[in-house]
């Protein structure tokens, strides 16, 4: 949970060729946040189409992946929430350990992202999932997302089958790989 400015979910707009109407996705979400540019002279009617056409594959894109965040600072995250929420998922927030436990006691999500450092603990994000682990409480897919990435962090959360990362577009592709299935625990 980086307390940083929200983190962009695309890399900058490349110019335009003039072989398109329509400037193409530069990102898993970038469509999200951009809207079409149209060329002079371009099929604006076509262009329409194909920028709607473009945004309900978006809003769709993650659609039936259930999202459990926690965080104490829930603030910091909403730039990525509001995208995966845009993205058809559903997220729900949690600000605490307990609050997490009561979402997990009604609903079995797609994956958890989580913070490590919350409520004064420095480690209550792993500990949390720790408990969870060896409860049997959850067993899916996992991701930190943290302002800081050490080596001791690293090994921390490969030791309980988790992701960690600093980075918003990094986040961006574990939740598609989550989406499809394919987010194994890290090697």
């Amino acid at each position: 949970m980086p307390a940083s400015a929200p983190l962009p979910l695309a890399a900058p707009a490349a110019p335009a060729s003039s072989a398109s109407a329509v400037s193409a996705p530069r990102g898993p979400f970038a469509l999200l946040n951009d809207e079409p540019v149209a060329e002079p002279g371009a099929d604006l009617l076509g262009a329409g189409r194909a920028a709607r056409a473009a945004r309900g594959a978006a809003d769709t894109m993650l659609h039936g992946v259930h999202i459990l965040w926690v965080d104490d600072h829930p603030r910091n995250n909403e730039s990525l929430v509001n995208a995966f929420r845009a993205a058809g998922a559903v997220v729900r927030i949690a600000e605490d350990s307990a609050a997490a436990d009561a979402a997990l006691a009604v609903e079995r999500p797609t994956m958890i992202v989580s913070d490590i450092d919350r409520g004064g603990n420095p480690r209550e994000g792993l500990e949390h999932i720790g408990r969870l682990r060896q409860e049997g409480g959850y067993t899916g897919p996992v991701v930190f997302y943290a302002g800081r990435v050490t080596p001791e962090r690293t090994t921390l959360t490969r030791q309980l089958g988790a992701h960690l990362t600093s980075s918003g577009p990094e986040i961006e592709r574990l939740v598609l790989r989550a989406a499809a299935g394919e987010l194994s625990p890290p090697g």
